[in-house]
């Protein structure tokens, strides 16, 4: 349980900073629900960072995490161009990524932005739209980029780089 690790280490340690190593906190949705009302329930004054999906953003979890001690995500979209977004399988469009980009900034949350360049199904074109993207809506935010991805058999990553050829 959560909430009883963090009793241990913020009651016996004085630990008061913790990241939730799991990127798709917010999937579902209340799942991080419930974790940020069970810290405000606790009462105990934690700050706290994770990662977070585009595919489950609204502005009653925005304002949860910012009530609950969150300093911080890190946005992991992998992709900022709706061919590579479908290309990946992701479960979200990308105006739900900029709709995350839009309430993160709204919630005043600091984030940093993961993105994949050159993965299955990146072409000349998606990586123009990919960096249009980010002169638009991530010019002054940390956008870490990525030229290598892990391919897991079984996924559509996979599939696509084995027909491509690039495995």
């Amino acid at each position: 349980d959560v909430m009883e690790e963090i009793a241990i280490y913020r009651d016996t340690l004085d630990i008061r900073h913790f990241f939730f190593v799991d990127d798709t906190f917010n999937h579902p949705e209340h799942h991080a629900v419930d974790v940020c009302e069970a810290i405000l329930e606790s009462e105990r004054e934690i700050e706290w960072f994770t990662e977070l999906t585009p595919a489950a953003m609204s502005d009653k979890l925005m304002r949860l995490m910012k009530r609950s001690g969150c300093t911080g995500v890190t946005l992991t979209p992998d992709a900022c161009s709706e061919p590579v977004l479908n290309a990946y399988g992701k479960p979200f469009t990308m105006e739900e990524v900029r709709l995350s980009v839009e309430l993160l900034k709204r919630h005043d949350i600091p984030f940093d932005t993961c993105v994949i360049v050159g993965g299955p199904g990146e072409t000349a074109q998606t990586f123009d739209e990919t960096i249009e993207f980010c002169i638009e809506h991530l010019r002054n935010e940390v956008v870490r980029f990525y030229d290598g991805m892990i391919i897991d058999p079984g996924t559509r990553a996979y599939d696509i780089s084995v027909r491509e050829g690039l495995i």
